[in-house]
């Protein structure tokens, strides 16, 4: 049988020989955070001790992947608050204009800091604190002087990402390399690079998905219990994700100990009604987070004109069909343009790097999916697949915002590492004629 669970992942080899690479990074990023910010340097030594403290308990066997992560991605930080606080001084160094050409990220910070010394014009009440503003103020309890402040703290998040993802893998695949392999597609990832360098919650809540469902198959349940806890707190949608990513997972379980899908139909069922009937109980629990239906109806104002927003007005299930393949390929390749003036990080990193980086996986993904949809034997192909397309589902019912593909990414990266590393021949020709052709089209749609 393919896949083995409860099993501790192995310590690994390379990287582990030597602390050298790390002590050299953090010199490097201390003498960055000089002459970028020296407020930061406390927010930096701060960040080593949590850092240090939480690998004892998480992932002492994986401890310098940690540190490399967390540095690697340090370099990033930094880099993007030069660059925004070059283009547009005013936002002090986050993305810039909330709902134009930013991010939340300035909404975050102006409620962090209560207001005090913003510069630039705030659409946020800081009285009424978002949930996410609180965890940061509670994480990073000391004065805070600059974004970069709180982005240095914020970065333990993305550094835990490939972590797990790796984690994730081998509990999944019992294979030492794949999990590697997936460390490293996860880790330079430009998609899930740019959204955890700066002041957002979305490696934190795609953290505590891939967490969760580890902890789940290593039957640690009060950890699996804390994850969903801050799901719930810091992004109520998201704990579907890490609920519908166990049920899959225990789908598998159970078929591999009734040999049908009998048993487990009768819990989904069950799931379906527990959740029908607790419906208005969880939309008052969630404080207007749940909305009316299951299926969001994005706004004319924020979705009209847009993909998306012309997917969603189609008929049902049209509409489900359509916005899982529109989730499972953005974001297409665009050509990097000046906007203001400024050729924007964000658009580089989303729009051009992240589609240039799957071109080099698309052909181990569809050559995965295709073991998976073929053979009986690929049990853990088949369900990493099944988490990708769950995923991709979920998201373009329930989110409908591009940005949180980042919990989809990583399940992307275990995908493609299994098949790079388990590559299957004779799929080849297939899985290659697929990835080109879909390079092609996006190729041939950007020059347009």
């Amino acid at each position: 049988m393919e896949v083995v669970y409860n099993k501790r992942p192995k310590l690994v080899k390379g990287m582990e020989k030597s602390w050298a690479p790390i002590v050299l990074m953090s010199v490097l990023g201390i003498l960055y955070l000089e002459i970028a910010d020296q407020t930061s340097l406390f927010s930096y030594g701060y960040s080593l001790l949590l850092l240090t403290v939480s690998c004892y308990f998480l992932c002492r066997d994986n401890a310098k992947r940690l540190f490399f992560a967390y540095h690697f991605y340090l370099f990033f930080a930094i880099s993007f608050y030069l660059i925004f606080k070059s283009q547009f001084p005013e936002y002090m160094g986050l993305s810039g204009a909330e709902g134009g050409i930013g991010t939340d990220d300035c909404r975050f910070y102006a409620q962090i800091v209560g207001g005090r010394g913003i510069l630039y014009r705030m659409m946020v009440s800081t009285t009424r604190i978002f949930s996410y503003s609180k965890f940061l103020i509670i994480f990073y309890p000391f004065e805070v002087y600059t974004p970069l402040n709180i982005v240095v703290a914020n970065l333990i998040f993305a550094a835990y990402l490939p972590i797990y993802v790796k984690r994730f893998a081998i509990l999944l695949t019992d294979n030492e390399k794949i999990g590697n392999t997936a460390y490293w597609f996860s880790l330079l990832c430009p998609f899930n690079l740019y959204f955890g360098c700066i002041i957002l919650r979305e490696s934190f809540t795609a953290v505590m998905v891939i967490a969760g469902m580890c902890y789940y198959l290593e039957k640690k349940y009060i950890p699996l219990a804390v994850c969903a806890y801050f799901l719930v707190w810091i992004r109520f949608g998201t704990l579907a994700f890490l609920i519908c990513g166990i049920l899959m997972l225990y789908r598998f379980k159970l078929k591999r100990r009734t040999r049908t899908d009998f048993y487990f139909a009768i819990v989904f069922s069950l799931v379906i009604v527990a959740f029908y009937f607790s419906f208005s109980f969880l939309q008052e629990f969630s404080l207007g987070k749940l909305q009316d239906g299951i299926i969001r109806v994005g706004s004319e104002s924020r979705y009209g004109g847009s993909t998306i927003g012309a997917i969603m007005k189609l008929p049902f299930p049209l509409n489900l069909f359509l916005s899982t393949i529109f989730f499972l390929f953005i974001p297409f390749l665009g050509i990097p343009h000046e906007l203001y003036g400024h050729y924007l990080v964000g658009g580089v990193f989303q729009g051009f790097l992240t589609p240039l980086f799957m071109f080099f996986l698309w052909n181990y993904i569809f050559n995965a999916s295709l073991q998976a949809i073929t053979d009986k034997q690929r049990d853990a192909a088949k369900q990493i697949l099944f988490i990708v397309v769950l995923f991709a589902l979920l998201l373009g019912t329930i989110s409908l915002q591009s940005r949180h593909k980042t919990v989809l990414f990583p399940i992307l990266c275990i995908l493609a590492a299994y098949g790079k590393v388990k590559y299957d021949k004779r799929f080849g020709d297939a899985s290659v004629f697929l990835a080109a052709s879909l390079i092609g089209i996006q190729i041939l749609l950007a020059i347009i």
